[in-house]
């Protein structure tokens, strides 16, 4: 829970506009977030990309779990 609230106040200053139309669309963070989160991206994204991002995270820690995040927030919010 820690983690969510972490990256929801990052999520909110960074990409601000794409998170307040999750919040206009009453989509929680916790819907899709803790789903990225637990499952380290595997049931979202192929197998390569998934693995890239494991290796990252182990070499960098989870810093690295919330600028995956937010990266590919970011690429996909057109």
């Amino acid at each position: 829970m820690q983690y969510l609230s972490m990256f929801k106040d990052l999520f909110e200053e960074y990409i601000p506009e794409l998170h307040s139309h999750f919040e206009n669309e009453m989509l929680p963070d916790q819907l899709w977030i803790q789903k990225w989160f637990m499952s380290c991206f595997l049931y979202s994204f192929p197998m390569g990309l998934c693995i890239r991002i494991w290796d990252n995270l182990l070499a960098y820690g989870t810093r690295f779990l919330f600028n995956a995040s937010l990266a590919i927030l970011y690429l996909l919010k057109e």
